[in-house]
């Protein structure tokens, strides 16, 4: 039996088995496992992958390349999340280690991982998904896993408890009082802020505020020291009526509003008396 026949038997073995693993699993196979489908949060995910040309896509093997394999990394989203560039990254991402022997044609590596959950995902639900991503983590390579981390059910009890008895806290009568009067709301009366003034300073109002019709009063400037002098311009304008001029002018006018008398006529000659 030739090498090549072998290779070519082992191969064949190993696409079967992956092919059985797709139809045992109660996972799809996407050419990564993991020991457990349910894990505790604290627990460490351990799993592994491969990658040949029955686990990769065609989209993934266009992707895909062997002199950044030690680059790549898995990466677990929440239920339903992938990898991409556009600023949603995994909530954890983790190295890999690749397997000694691998090749890169045809593609066939395999490599290990482990996820350690200790910290706190329940803001991001209790489903995730893993991949495994390239080494920008913008790609998939191989994937979705899906896994469901959750609390131990004595933590699952402890929480409840403790909502049950914040829920029974909060229907008390006192604690319903307290929640009306917060609620009641309340007229809040704001005080204009005074402006603060400089004590070592005079401030005046503008010619603007000084000024009127008849007169123009006015300062030098609007802020001045306490020793300093303040220089005070004006100017009187006095009404028409109050000089000469407005006088002659008032008597034209009325003179204007007089109305003509007739022309005065020489009276007749007396006849000479007989």
């Amino acid at each position: 039996e030739t090498k090549s026949n072998v290779i070519g038997g082992a191969k064949a073995a190993k696409a079967a088995e992956a092919a059985n693993l797709k139809m045992e699993s109660a996972r799809p196979y996407y050419g990564l496992e993991t020991d457990e489908d349910l894990y505790y949060f604290g627990d460490k995910i351990e799993g592994s992958f491969e990658l040949n040309d029955e686990t990769l896509s065609d989209a993934a093997a266009a992707n895909f390349n062997a002199t950044l394999i030690n680059d790549y990394k898995i990466g677990m989203f929440p239920f339903m999340g992938r990898p991409n560039c556009a600023g949603n990254p995994a909530i954890v991402e983790v190295p890999v280690t690749i397997a000694d022997g691998g090749t890169a044609d045809p593609i066939d590596f395999e490599g290990t991982f482990s996820i350690d959950t200790s910290i706190d995902f329940r803001e991001e639900g209790t489903g995730f998904d893993l991949y495994l991503m390239d080494e920008d983590g913008c790609n998939e390579i191989l994937g979705p896993l899906a896994v469901t981390i959750t609390l131990t059910p004595e933590e699952q009890k402890a929480e409840d408890e403790a909502a049950e008895l914040k829920s029974k806290s909060a229907n008390t009568p006192r604690a319903k009082a307290e929640k009306g009067k917060a609620a009641t709301v309340k007229k809040t009366t704001y005080k204009k802020k005074k402006k603060e003034v400089d004590p070592k300073k005079i401030t005046v109002k503008s010619k603007e505020a000084l000024s009127t019709e008849d007169y123009e009063l006015a300062t030098n400037k609007v802020e001045y020291e306490v020793d300093e002098d303040i220089v005070v311009n004006y100017s009187i304008v006095a009404a028409p009526s109050a000089t000469a001029e407005g006088r002659r002018l008032k008597k034209n006018k009325k003179n204007k509003d007089q109305p003509e008398s007739e022309p005065i006529t020489d009276a007749p000659e007396d006849e000479p008396v007989d």
